[in-house]
Formats: structure tokens, C-alpha cells, sequence
């Protein structure tokens, strides 16, 4: 059997990727799923009518191999987001997630900013923020193609390309579903191909999850990407990385669902 490729998160190494720890190379930022003052309103309760048995989750993921969402980055050649100290990890995993739902309904690739999300929210200052205010500016504003800022991790959208909010309302994540935080839902959407946003009190961190793997114990994990580099946790990794149950499990999670379709 070939080596394991994804580094494993568990118990046992967690504390090596939380601030000051050997692999957290980058800013989080992540205050808490909801805002306690504005909470999200999610459309619907559930994304999903039923949750998949156990029971076959082994059998599932071995016949989806190449099949998965993290297949289709790779197949896109879309690379790790980075970013690179701020403190924006929950627009920056929650608009991958909305480039990945494009990608699953077939349309072209586009490098979004997280800026052009988490600025309009913080009043473009470097602070954190909750998981509900990204997903409701991406709900009515969207987020504009990173060509349109001026510099990476630009928060001066005085200096950015004239038209960069028309061209955000192209890339809008309509419906955004709540997960919640049942470990079994999680995995069920990742093996119906949903990406899930998924913040992690443990860490202080949000993320995009993707597939459903089955770890080297026979367990089941999920395998997400991170927002700090293509060089996390080890140099070409792309920002891959796996999560034991006990670590994936959410605080909360949502799903983008509906995406708007039409596009430049």
C-alpha cells in the first residue's frame, strides 16, 4: 500500500498547527459561526433529505476515487488560496467553497477575492469576523475576480479597476445551506460532491472541505484545503491536509448550494 499523501491532523499533532504552533504559518481571523447580534438567516435547515449510513461510506469512497472535488482542483489546476496574514480565514474559506460550487456547475474557473468580501464587512480594516457575514455578503454582493484589486490582499478599493462590484454580482453564492454540526452530514454532502465551509473553534479557523477519505487506521476523515499557501503544510502540498473525525467535526458548517450562473 502507498504512503498516506495528506498530512493527518489528530489529537495527538493539533497543537502544532494552532497559533504559535510549528505549521500555522498564517493569520485566522475567525471569530465564530454567527454573529450574535445578526444571525444568519440560511434558507433552509438541511441541504440534504437524509444522511448516508455508515455502512457505506468505505464503499462510497473507494468506487468516487478521481471523482471528488478535490480531483477537480486538480484537474483545474486551481491552487491554495493564501492569506498571507490577514485575518480573513472566514471570507477566504468561504469563497472557495463558492469556487468550487461553480466548478461543479460547469463554470470556468475565476480567482475571486476574499478581499472584495471581507472588506465591505470589517469597513476594509484587517480584523476577523463571523462565518455568517461572509456568507451574507457573498449572498448579496458576491466577490469580484482578483484582477480587479490593484495588489494581492489589497484592502484600498479606492485603487481598484473601476467596475469591480458589477463584476462581483457575477459571482454570487445565492443560497447558502446550514450543516450544522453533525459529522455525518458533512460527509454525506462531501460524498455527494457538496464543499462545505466549516469553522473549527479548536483551531480559530475556517475552512473548505472537500472530500470524504479513509485514513490509514480505516477510519474516515475529510480532506480539506487551507488558505495559507501551496507550500501547507509541506512545500507542493497545494494547501491539502486531512481531518480525524474527532478534529472535522464543526462547530458549524454551510454549504453553498445555488450560485449564480451567468458569468463574464
Amino acid at each position: 500500500m502507498s504512503e498516506f499523501p495528506y498530512a493527518i491532523i489528530d489529537d495527538s499533532n493539533a497543537h502544532h498547527f494552532v497559533a504559535g504552533g510549528q505549521f500555522a504559518t498564517g493569520s485566522t481571523g475567525y471569530k465564530g459561526w454567527r454573529r450574535p447580534e445578526a444571525p444568519h438567516a440560511f434558507h433552509d435547515n438541511r441541504p440534504i433529505a437524509d444522511t448516508i449510513p455508515r455502512s457505506q461510506w468505505h464503499d462510497r469512497i473507494k468506487t468516487g476515487q478521481g471523482t471528488f472535488l478535490s480531483d477537480l482542483l486538480k484537474q483545474q489546476k486551481i491552487q491554495a488560496k493564501d492569506q498571507d496574514g490577514l485575518g480573513y480565514c472566514w471570507v477566504y474559506g468561504s469563497t472557495r467553497a463558492l469556487e468550487v460550487q461553480r466548478a461543479v456547475a460547469g463554470l470556468p474557473f475565476r480567482d475571486l477575492s476574499p478581499e472584495s468580501v471581507g472588506g465591505p464587512c470589517t469597513g476594509w480594516r484587517n480584523r476577523g469576523g463571523y462565518a455568517s457575514e461572509a456568507f451574507e455578503q457573498l449572498e448579496s454582493a458576491g466577490a469580484c475576480e482578483s484582477s480587479f484589486m490593484d495588489a494581492p490582499h489589497s484592502l484600498h478599493p479606492n485603487r481598484w479597476k473601476a467596475g469591480w462590484q458589477e463584476n462581483a454580482k457575477l459571482h454570487e453564492a445565492v443560497q447558502w445551506v446550514e450543516i450544522g454540526a453533525s459529522f455525518d452530514e458533512v460527509i454525506t454532502c462531501l460524498l455527494l460532491r457538496i464543499p462545505v465551509a466549516a469553522g473549527l473553534d479548536w483551531w480559530g479557523h475556517l475552512v473548505c472541505f472537500l472530500d470524504p477519505v479513509i485514513l490509514p487506521d480505516g477510519s474516515v476523515g475529510v480532506l480539506f484545503q487551507n488558505s495559507w499557501g501551496v507550500d501547507w503544510p509541506t512545500q507542493g502540498a497545494n494547501g491539502f491536509a486531512t481531518l480525524t473525525e474527532q478534529k472535522a467535526t464543526p462547530d458549524g458548517a454551510a454549504a453553498p448550494l445555488i450560485v449564480t450562473m451567468s458569468d463574464a
